[in-house]
């Protein structure tokens, strides 16, 4: 019952008739009973005795139509299928190409130039420190810092001018402590409050 609730849920439902029935009516008012319980296959023969023809109920095949179980065909057997090329679609990009999978000459360049990208120049590298910084700025993650009346855009940046290691700066900016005898010439050191 609850694989029905879920596939329709995904709308990945087989029964067309089901899923439709569940997303029309909602799957509270839906009333399901249940009859027997006991092992797959008597449950499955139940079923069967229940529901002998196509389409009783929402039901759309006799009994539940329980999945073919796959047997064991012996050690010596080979599939058919073993060793010939067969048309892949969900293989894209260099897997397919590396696996010999059958493709164009066309197709096979597409997949070269995608996978190989274009190069970044130094500027379009700059570029992107620059709006990743912003980015950061604005959600909050990079926060200015006063330290002895100068300004820093972050803690690391004034870190590095003022030779003090960043987790110090921050431990005296939320006021969690204060400056030791070694730091006597720290005076102040805050987080710049935003307006």
């Amino acid at each position: 019952m609850y694989q029905h609730r879920r596939d329709a849920k995904l709308n990945i439902h087989t029964n067309n008739h089901l899923h439709l029935a569940i997303k029309e009516y909602g799957w509270e008012n839906l009333k399901a009973r249940t009859i027997i319980i006991g092992h797959d296959n008597y449950c499955y023969e139940i079923e069967k005795k229940l529901r002998a023809n196509l389409s009783i109920g929402w039901n759309i095949n006799i009994g539940g139509d329980k999945p073919p179980i796959s047997k064991y065909r012996g050690e010596d057997y080979v599939s058919p299928l073993k060793g010939k090329l067969r048309s892949t679609p969900w293989m894209l990009g260099r897997v397919a190409v590396n696996k010999g999978l059958a493709a164009s000459d066309k197709t096979r360049e597409k997949m070269s130039i995608a996978h190989k990208g274009r190069k970044n120049t130094p500027e379009h590298l700059l570029k992107r420190m620059e709006s990743r910084r912003i980015t950061r700025i604005a959600r909050g993650q990079i926060c200015p810092i006063i330290v002895n009346g100068v300004q820093y855009e972050s803690a690391k940046i004034a870190s590095k001018h003022i030779e003090i290691p960043e987790s110090t700066l921050k431990f005296w900016a939320y006021k969690k402590g204060i400056p030791s005898k070694k730091y006597a010439h720290i005076t102040e050191c805050r987080w710049v409050q935003n307006a």
